[in-house]
């Protein structure tokens, strides 16, 4: 295995339970949740985090979902109208792209894959419901994105230890 990690991450990301906003269009994801996400009476039933991912979203079959760590308590009348899943986890190679850019964005994509493909021990994992994940890292006083001059997306991809 290359001894350079490359811009990627290796992060084991846990199974939790999520609120879900099932499948919708990609343009309509955040009228779905993002007002149950963002309301003050909702933030004690999220799962708090200090530096990663608070929450994913992925697309499948042109339509978007998007999750979000609840905590053990928190019960289907807690997220009504939305459903809770349980999100499986697993290890993923993680980058950093520009938020905006496609073209940055498939750019890192491919790096990631070209580098698990040349890790020698670990490969891909797509599968369904086991997809490439993203989310904007969240720049609470905007100095990093008004430095940088752009928003940054973490992109999450599935892979497994390589069998022998």
């Amino acid at each position: 295995m290359s001894k350079y990690l490359a811009n990627v991450r290796i992060v084991e990301i846990p199974k939790f339970r999520a609120v879900s906003s099932g499948y919708v269009e990609h343009e309509k994801i955040f009228d779905v949740l993002g007002e149950w996400m963002f309301n003050p009476a909702n933030s004690n039933k999220l799962k708090k985090s200090l530096y990663c991912a608070v929450d994913f979203m992925w697309h499948e079959n042109d339509k978007t979902i998007w999750i979000a760590p609840i905590e053990d308590w928190v019960t289907e009348a807690d997220v009504a109208p939305h459903e809770i899943i349980e999100f499986e986890g697993g290890l993923y190679v993680v980058s950093t792209a520009n938020e905006n850019d496609p073209d940055d964005r498939k750019h890192v994509g491919s790096d990631m894959v070209k580098w698990v493909e040349e890790s020698g021990v670990f490969e891909m994992d797509f599968r369904p419901s086991h997809v490439g994940m993203a989310v904007p890292i969240p720049s609470k006083s905007d100095i990093i994105n008004k430095t940088l001059g752009y928003e940054q997306q973490e992109i999450f991809y599935p892979i497994k230890l390589r069998i022998k």
